[in-house]
C-alpha cells in the first residue's frame, strides 16, 4: 500500500517514479481498488476491506461531486499519470471508479449476494460506520430499503417487511 490507498502496479516501471508515475503503474485506478475490496469482503479479510474502502472513500472526497479516473498513490490527487512522454488528465465523472465504489457498499458492507433464487446477505459493518441505509434499491418489480446498524459481520436479527425470518435470505417472487 501507498500512503492513499493500492496501486494498481508496484513498483513504478523503471522510467517513471513518485515524481512522474506511470499511467498504468504506480496509480490507483478505483475500478481495479473495487475488485480487490469485494474480493477482501468476500474471503472476509475485513481489515483489509474496511481499510482499502476508506482510502477510496477519502480519494473520492477530495474530489467532491467528481469521481475521478485515476488518483495519485502518494499525493491521493486526480492524477492521470504519464504515458509517451507526457502527463494524462484524470477523466471526470467516471461512472467505472463509481460503479466500483457502488459495488464495495453493496457486496461490501451490505453483502448482497444475488442468485437465481434470490438474495443473500453477508453483511460487514464497522462501528465507526454504522448505523447506515441503503434505500430505493430496485430488485425485479420492488424496491427494497435495507437497514444496517451494529458491528461487524454477525447478523443478529434479520426483518423482512418487519417480520423476523430465520436467514437473512430474500427470495425471489
Amino acid at each position: 500500500f501507498e500512503p492513499k490507498g493500492l496501486p494498481s502496479i508496484w513498483p513504478h516501471f523503471s522510467m517513471f517514479s513518485d515524481a512522474q508515475p506511470g499511467r498504468h503503474n504506480g496509480v490507483i485506478w478505483p475500478q481495479v481498488n473495487g475488485l480487490f475490496v469485494k474480493a477482501a469482503a468476500q474471503e472476509k479479510d475485513y481489515p483489509v476491506f474496511s481499510d482499502e474502502f476508506e482510502r477510496v472513500t477519502r480519494l473520492f472526497n477530495g474530489t467532491p461531486g467528481n469521481i475521478r479516473e485515476i488518483y495519485n498513490a502518494i499525493s491521493g490527487a486526480a492524477d492521470g499519470g504519464w504515458q509517451n512522454g507526457g502527463h494524462w488528465g484524470a477523466a471526470q465523472n467516471q461512472t467505472w471508479s463509481a460503479t466500483a465504489y457502488l459495488n464495495m457498499i453493496y457486496n461490501g458492507i451490505f453483502g448482497i449476494n444475488f442468485s437465481t433464487d434470490g438474495i443473500t446477505f453477508s453483511p460487514y459493518l464497522k462501528s465507526e460506520w454504522g448505523p447506515v441505509s441503503l434505500t430505493n434499491l430496485k430488485y425485479r418489480n420492488m424496491i427494497l430499503n435495507l437497514n444496517l446498524s451494529g458491528n461487524g459481520n454477525h447478523i443478529s436479527s434479520f426483518k423482512l417487511d418487519q417480520v423476523a425470518q430465520k436467514k437473512p435470505l430474500f427470495r425471489r417472487i
